[in-house]
């Protein structure tokens, strides 16, 4: 991974680099890191919402799984339109009227 990033910051992989900066993806890894965050509050909330015995079994492992994929992504992205995208706006705003827009 240091290699890659070497790599990309040097201008040696113009193609890695263009691929990495793409907008698609810097949202995906926005959002992604936004779940990272968020998904041991949904799993807690989750598993100790409930007042009976946790049967563990394939079925159990596959709807867990699922609903703490569905909640974490939907926090995310609620994190990411109520309080990231705003914020980086007002950063933006506040640097460009202070002259150093990059």
């Amino acid at each position: 991974l240091s290699a890659v990033a070497y790599l990309c910051f040097s201008g040696q992989a113009p193609l890695v680099n263009g691929l990495l900066s793409w907008w698609p993806l810097q949202v995906f890894g926005k959002l992604t890191f936004a779940a990272y965050i968020v998904h041991p509050v949904v799993m807690y909330g989750v598993n100790y919402s409930t007042t009976a015995p946790i049967e563990f079994s394939d079925i159990w492992f596959a709807k867990s799984f699922t609903s703490f994929l569905a909640w974490a992504s939907l926090l995310a992205l609620l994190l990411w339109l109520l309080a990231e995208k705003p914020a980086a706006n007002l950063l933006a705003l506040a640097l460009g009227r202070l002259g150093l827009k990059g």
